[in-house]
């Protein structure tokens, strides 16, 4: 199985890439109209669908202590959409912080 875990691996690393790639052509094309594109990916976050057992098992990999929620990725989307961030476009955010 260790060549399944492989090939599933190596198949998430292509889709990362193929995300940014899309997402900085697509910035490319949108900036002569003034309009920013940009992308975020929020690791786990509790919207309801983790019981006690999975929440538990990822509760240690958290540094602050708690599992991320759904307002958490919402601030980087509103500062995203904001006018603070209209010098930044092209960009895909990983919304999470996991220890090693």
């Amino acid at each position: 199985m260790k060549c399944g875990l492989f090939y599933v691996s190596h198949f998430l690393n292509e889709i990362k890439g193929a995300i940014e790639a899309v997402v900085k052509t697509f910035a490319v094309e949108a900036a002569a109209k003034g309009i920013t594109v940009n992308a975020i990916n929020p690791r786990p976050t509790d919207t309801g669908w983790m019981n006690e057992e999975i929440k538990q098992q990822l509760l240690p990999k958290f540094p602050f202590g708690r599992i991320g929620i759904p307002h958490d990725a919402a601030r980087l989307i509103r500062f995203l959409a904001s006018e603070e961030a209209a010098w930044i476009t092209g960009q895909v955010r990983w919304v999470y912080t996991i220890r090693n």
